[in-house]
């Protein structure tokens, strides 16, 4: 079993266990470069455009600080999000109206569109993407995009509070929408699959963040 996750490359990347960490194997692992803080750095592991099959198991799991919702396909890969980050954000879109009967495509991409400049380092970031398919067809949109208000109709927005002092922004509202989509695909997915035991596995996301090197 695989546990991938997108990258800045805009790809899917899942690293080799450490037990198994031998570059010469020939079975398509490569060496990932990547630069966290200014550290350059490298991990083993396999590089995927989009990851494909029937779901058979969905969870949210904590892993170290942060909570990752893991989908499980049939191909014995397996889909990381970490929640409430900008690809988790289009996966939760689109949950309600996954067909659990039909074949799911999760395509990895770059959004040159929405490329920023970080003011630190002078580098230009290209955002990832997330593309969500069945049939050929883009999933529809739970809460669909209103041009004219520039958000997702029916979806509260994140605001700004002040507290002592200081401003920040409150998004619990929007999460609060988005735990309740998780809940119902899982609930759905549990009662869909086969009463087979899901394998465990344990899962070490690796400190090497997106920033290609």
């Amino acid at each position: 079993m695989k546990f991938y996750s997108i990258k800045s490359e805009g790809k899917w990347f899942a690293r080799v266990p450490k037990a198994d960490a031998d570059s010469q194997v020939a079975d398509g692992r490569v060496t990932r470069h990547w630069e966290y803080a200014g550290t350059p750095g490298t991990t083993l592991g396999w590089f995927k455009g989009e990851l494909k099959g029937r779901i058979t198991g969905a969870e949210v799991r904590a892993l170290g600080d942060d909570n990752f919702f893991s989908i499980y396909l049939d191909t014995g890969d397996v889909a990381q999000f970490k929640l409430y980050e900008s690809n988790f954000l289009s996966l939760a879109q689109a949950l309600a109206n996954i067909d659990l009967h039909s074949e799911v495509v999760l395509q990895a991409g770059l959004n040159a569109k929405k490329s920023w400049t970080n003011k630190k380092s002078g580098k230009v970031v290209v955002p990832t993407s997330l593309y969500i398919k069945q049939n050929d067809q883009n999933i529809a949109q739970s809460w669909p995009y209103d041009a004219d208000a520039r958000w997702f109709t029916g979806l509260p927005k994140p605001t700004l509070v002040e507290k002592f002092g200081r401003t920040s922004r409150d998004s619990s509202k929007m999460e609060a929408a988005f735990d309740v989509e998780l809940d119902n695909f899982i609930g759905r997915v549990e009662a869909f699959a086969s009463p087979e035991p899901q394998e465990a596995a344990a899962v070490s996301e690796s400190s090497d963040e997106d920033t290609a090197f």
